[in-house]
């Protein structure tokens, strides 16, 4: 079975991958301050001179990570899975990083609505691109994803069809992750109900790692999983 075909029957579809990439960007806001108000005397006093006030001071991100927790249900029962699972190999547990949750949770419905299955987005970006894209601030990441019809509804069964492939399983013991983030994306369509998965999984970085520039796909270098296939609305 092709990994990037979009499955023609219930069986769940799964891949991993370990990759690097770069990217990052950075948005600023600036705030005008409201004109006085007009004078009501006939014959004003000569205007003071009024030095404006100092510009405030906008802090650098510092934290990439953006350590917390879990921004839903789905997200949360596969984290604690992930480091339950973990915690009986011997292995150190994880932090969650918002950060790399809102990488994988972006990518999960972005295969959805262009209709791939693929570590390779047809826009050209991998994993890492898509992690430094979403905020964090190193490109070497690992990532499991999961699809299925009317299968891996719940955390748990999700959990269990990657612990049964072996390559799923090896990204999830690898002792060099520090972090992790979970994506989930759930539709309705006429056959039933489809799921997307993804995982993230990050090294350890410094506290004050300071974020890439955002990478984007050169035109000449962009993927398209081959043998795409349209899923049946």
């Amino acid at each position: 079975m092709k990994h990037d075909r979009l499955p023609k029957r219930v069986t769940p579809l799964l891949l991993a991958m370990l990759i690097s990439a770069t990217g990052c960007s950075t948005n600023f806001s600036l705030l005008a301050t409201p004109p006085g108000a007009m004078p009501t005397s006939s014959s004003p006093p000569p205007p003071r001179r009024l030095d404006p006030p100092p510009p405030k001071s906008q802090p650098a991100p510092t934290d990439c990570r953006a350590l917390g927790k879990p921004a839903g249900p789905y997200q949360l029962a596969m984290f604690r899975l992930i480091n339950d699972y973990r915690k009986r190999k011997g292995l150190p547990r994880l932090r969650y990083s918002r950060t790399l949750e809102l990488a994988a949770n972006r990518y999960a419905e972005q295969m959805h609505r262009e209709d791939f299955f693929s570590h390779n987005a047809p826009d050209g970006t991998e994993p890492g691109d898509r992690a430094v894209n979403a905020g964090y601030c190193d490109p070497i990441v690992g990532e499991n994803i999961a699809y299925g019809m009317n299968k891996l509804g719940s955390a748990a069964e999700a959990m269990m069809n990657l612990m049964d492939s072996p390559h799923h399983d090896e990204n999830m013991r690898l002792k060099r992750w520090r972090y992790a983030g979970v994506g989930f994306f759930k539709v309705n369509s006429r056959k039933g109900n489809e799921y997307w998965w993804v995982q993230l999984f990050g090294m350890d970085v410094p506290e004050n790692a300071i974020l890439p520039p955002t990478r984007k796909p050169n035109g000449k270098n962009r993927k398209s999983p081959q043998n795409r296939k349209r899923r049946s609305p």
